[in-house]
C-alpha cells in the first residue's frame, strides 16, 4: 500500500485529496492493483488485474461500488478496468512483467503511517 496525501496542521492525511495504491495477491482473483485518485472527494478507480474475467466482474459491480463510496461520503467519478501485464510485445515477443513497478507511483522515502 502507498499514500500520497496532503497534510493538515497537525500532520493528518486529508482523505478527501489522496492518491492511494494497493497491490493485492488475491487467491482466486490473481494479483490486482488498485489506483484510488481522489480529489474533493471526487473518486476515480482504476484497476489492474493480471486476469480478465477479474476485471470485467470488478467493472460489472460499479454500481455497488459507487453506493458504497456516496455512503461514504464520496462521488465516483469513473471506474475502470485493465489488464496488469501483457504477454506479449507488438512484435510478438514474450515480455517479462513479473515486477509492476511500471504501474506504481514515484519512488518515496520515509515512512508515514505502519500497518
Amino acid at each position: 500500500m502507498h499514500i500520497e496525501s496532503r497534510r493538515g496542521r497537525k500532520g493528518e492525511l486529508d482523505p478527501a485529496n489522496c492518491r492511494l495504491w494497493f497491490d493485492l495477491q488475491m487467491q482466486a482473483l490473481g494479483q490486482i492493483m488498485v489506483d484510488v485518485q481522489v480529489a474533493d472527494k471526487k473518486v476515480l478507480l482504476k484497476l489492474y488485474s493480471e486476469k480478465e474475467v477479474t476485471g470485467v466482474f470488478l467493472e460489472s459491480r460499479h454500481d455497488e461500488i459507487e453506493t458504497a463510496l456516496a455512503g461514504a461520503g464520496y462521488k465516483l467519478l469513473s471506474l475502470k478496468a485493465e489488464p496488469l501485464i501483457s504477454p506479449e510485445t507488438e512484435e510478438g515477443e514474450t515480455t517479462d512483467f513479473s515486477l509492476p513497478l511500471s504501474y506504481a507511483p514515484s519512488p518515496y522515502k520515509g515512512v508515514d503511517y505502519r500497518v
